[in-house]
């Protein structure tokens, strides 16, 4: 199974880009400036696995808050290109840290160490 990156990190990543401070995007002030970068960070969430609740547990927020976060966040990437390539940034995020964590799962049947079941089976 793939992990998911930890909403933090999307949280970290949308303030390194849209240049404002952590605890501002988790805030609760709806300003248009903050609220494309929270709806940012809920549609890379989303892109990478996790469910409207889950991202609303993660922000704060109610799951139909995520929603409506999510649809807004794709018309701002159909329209405007610098919101495009910051979302594109976070959404490789996501990517990138489910790559990393499926390369370091071991395959079965490789020699590597076997499975937890058939660990405990041996001991």
């Amino acid at each position: 199974m793939s992990e998911l990156i930890p909403v933090e990190k999307l949280v970290d990543g949308a303030s390194y880009l849209f240049g404002m401070l952590p605890e501002v995007i988790t805030g609760r002030s709806r300003t248009h400036r903050i609220f494309r970068a929270r709806s940012a960070v809920a549609l890379a969430a989303r892109v990478g696995g996790y469910s409207y609740p889950a991202i609303g547990a993660q922000l704060d927020r109610d799951h139909k808050v995520v929603m409506h976060a999510c649809d807004r966040a794709e018309e701002f990437y159909r329209l405007d290109p610098k919101f495009k390539r910051k979302c594109d940034m976070l959404i490789g995020m996501a990517r990138n840290f489910q790559e990393a964590c499926n390369d370091n799962e071991p395959e079965a049947g490789n020699g590597s160490a076997p499975p937890q079941n058939e660990r405990a089976a041996i001991i």
